[in-house]
């Protein structure tokens, strides 16, 4: 039966309240493909920063997902007791999902998050919550509600097992199996319970696997040992090759520090004869330089109003813009190294014989060579058993590890992608030189071993019981798991009663909590 898009769209405006000046800027089914949803965005015409957003299920009519970006009501705001909210925003919460969520009387399980205002709402088996079950409710400070998602259950309700197996022993098997990796990390105090106001690196331990699904009825790993392993490593050796530039010859040496715009430009490939610079920026750390065709064309095809695709046009134009430019690069202020590189590099015609795999490596170590002349020194090469497939790609991605001696930078590694048809590099994505170089100054060092980094972790675990959503060829199905998790720490402020253990000092030996 084919939905009807004036009914809906009088019911989305009657969900919350629309400030008369609002306008309707987009009105579609999404997603574009296989459309479930009709969604609505209305905007403050002052102000493009202000939207409220709703989504309907395009069979049912039933609200998905309430997004509200909306200026904040001084007034309301100014409540300064969020702990004498906490009834009142429940009353609300229930309110609103005893309205719009049609599974409303089965979502008995509920918490609630002070510190983010939002109320979580799922069905629950066994006192435990149904992944993907129910809804989320986020209200602002001015008890508004400002999020709202529905999710649409996937998986037949479980039943709760006759029998499982001895929570004491899962916990001696994980722990078992459990490994300390030492590791460089930032710590950011917005995101771990640590002192200062600006991130640091310092040298950890990380429990490894840090995440195991034991099957709570037979007691075996439901993935297996190759479901946690990671991708080896390979060390470098610099390419003692030429110097070859993306022009025809060999190129006088010079390293970032004192290579022009030009000298970039010549390096990376970019035709002055064919390509301008369009934007240029600075923001103190780096310099931002993007480009287009000398003879682009501006004119685009009209988009459908109040279409999905009129909107990200209207919406953001120069930023889908952006991603089709032809050349995009970033440099380092500090170093004059290169961060990011992007061409866009079709290669439409597809060669009789395309590169492969070991060929783009060549290519990709050359380019290393000239914008990285230190790599083999800092990077180690990812090899992943994708690696090893005979299936042509139309491009080659190789990922490089950051190492300090031996030792892993936790987050940080150099990807380039190579084309198989041109042999151009399409991306580099690198690392800040001034953070290497910071780091290979430092000389960290851990005090602790190993074995003593596992048993002040061992002290601070457990397990619990978990459902989870496993997804397979037939239908997806809930599985009960015991997991990992973190003892709370009768010390820690209310705000942060979610955290979990994530590293250990490797000199020191604090454990250093996530906040969330």
């Amino acid at each position: 039966m084919e939905a009807n898009f004036d009914r809906l769209r009088t019911q989305a405006m009657n969900i919350v309240a629309i400030p008369q000046h609002y306008r309707l800027v987009m009105e579609d089914s999404t997603p574009t493909r296989n459309a479930v949803n009709r969604s609505f965005i209305w905007e403050d015409p002052e102000n493009k920063e202000w939207t409220l957003e709703i989504s309907l299920d395009l069979a049912t009519g039933c609200l998905m997902d309430l997004n509200v970006d909306m200026e904040p009501n001084e007034e309301t705001n100014d409540r300064e007791d969020p702990k004498g909210m906490g009834e009142e925003a429940r009353k609300i919460a229930d309110a609103f999902v005893g309205k719009h969520a049609p599974d409303a009387a089965g979502l008995t399980w509920i918490h609630t998050d002070d510190s983010r205002r939002q109320i979580t709402y799922r069905e629950e088996v066994g006192g435990l919550p149904l992944p993907d079950t129910g809804c989320e409710v986020t209200l602002d400070q001015g008890l508004g509600i400002i999020r709202y998602r529905h999710h649409l259950k996937s998986a037949p309700r479980p039943e709760w097992p006759a029998v499982l197996v001895n929570e004491g022993a899962v916990k001696e098997q994980l722990l078992c199996h459990t490994h300390m990796e030492l590791q460089i990390t930032a710590l950011s105090p917005s995101i771990y319970d640590v002192p200062g106001t600006e991130d640091e690196y310092r040298m950890v331990y990380n429990p490894a696997p840090f995440m195991r699904f034991i099957d709570a009825v037979s007691g075996r790993d439901c993935f297996g040992p190759e479901h946690y392993a990671l991708p080896s490593i390979h060390s470098l050796k610099a390419d003692e090759g030429p110097a070859e530039t993306a022009g025809s010859g060999p190129e006088e040496a010079k390293t970032g520090a004192n290579r022009s715009i030009a000298d970039w430009e010549q390096l990376l490939g970019i035709n002055p004869e064919l390509y301008e610079l369009e934007k240029s920026s600075d923001d103190g750390e780096r310099i931002m330089l993007q480009y287009k065709h000398i003879d682009e064309l501006e004119d685009e095809p009209e988009q459908a109003a109040l279409s999905v695709d009129g909107y990200m046009k209207y919406r953001w134009g120069d930023k889908l813009r952006n991603l089709e430019s032809p050349f995009k690069l970033q440099i380092e202020k500090t170093t004059g190294t290169l961060l990011r590189f992007h061409r866009d590099d079709p290669g439409k015609e597809q060669p009789l014989a395309p590169l492969i795999r070991q060929q783009c490596w060549v290519k990709a170590e050359r380019f290393l060579r000239e914008v990285f002349p230190d790599y083999a020194s800092y990077l180690r090469l990812e090899v992943d058993k994708d690696d090893l497939e005979d299936e042509p790609r139309s491009r080659e991605f190789f990922f490089l590890p950051v190492y300090i001696g031996d030792i892993p930078v936790n987050g940080e590694r150099v990807t380039i992608s190579i084309s198989t048809a041109t042999g151009n590099t399409c991306l580099y994505s690198g690392v800040s030189c001034e953070m290497l170089q910071q780091l290979a100054e430092h000389r960290l060092a851990p005090l602790l071993t190993p074995e003593v980094a596992l048993e002040i972790y061992k002290r601070n675990m457990d397990v619990k019981l978990k459902w989870i959503k496993v997804s397979n060829a037939e239908r997806p199905v809930y599985r009960l798991i015991y997991e990992l998790v973190t003892i709370p720490r009768s010390e820690l402020s209310s705000e942060f009663v979610n955290c979990k253990l994530r590293y250990i000092d490797a000199q020191s030996g604090e454990p250093i909590w996530g906040k969330y």
